[in-house]
């Protein structure tokens, strides 16, 4: 039974290609799902090792899901 919510984690030193790590794992979950899902709720947790490009993950989450 699929759970009721996507859920994915990925660690990388470039947080770009961590993010790609995470939409890639999101986007297999969407595509599993029989007649689509939609979520309309997102919890982005970036760590400190991150937090100089903070803004810049955001705006790349963000044009991915908006």
């Amino acid at each position: 039974m699929p759970q009721p919510f996507l859920h994915a984690h990925a660690t990388h030193p470039d947080w770009r290609m961590a993010l790609a790590l995470v939409a890639a794992q999101l986007d297999a979950q969407r595509a599993a799902r029989a007649g689509g899902f939609e979520p309309t709720l997102a919890l982005l947790y970036i760590t400190d090792a991150y937090a100089a490009e903070a803004e810049a993950l955001l705006a790349d989450a963000q044009s991915r899901w908006p």
